[in-house]
């Protein structure tokens, strides 16, 4: 199903691969909890929480930073 989602979205069989790759390189299994893959089109996101996504694709190793703005704003209302 993963697969065909990527297809879907424009990605080659190549790049599925090295998707599948990638994950398993990272003993990532997506059948284990509540994970999820992110894609802006043009590469696959990783994430396994709200803090931390890795880019599967085209840099695996490579981290994003996500700034959960709920938190933010929650913090901007205790001090206002």
């Amino acid at each position: 199903m993963v697969v065909c989602e990527l297809k879907r979205a424009g990605f080659s069989l190549p790049q599925v691969k090295q998707v599948a790759s990638n994950l398993a390189e990272h003993g990532i299994r997506l059948d284990q909890s509540e994970e999820y893959l992110l894609t802006d089109g043009y590469s696959v996101y990783y994430a396994s929480n709200e803090n931390e996504v890795v880019d599967v694709l085209k840099h695996r190793r490579q981290m994003l930073l996500l700034v959960p703005l709920h938190e933010q704003v929650a913090k901007l209302r205790e001090v206002a």
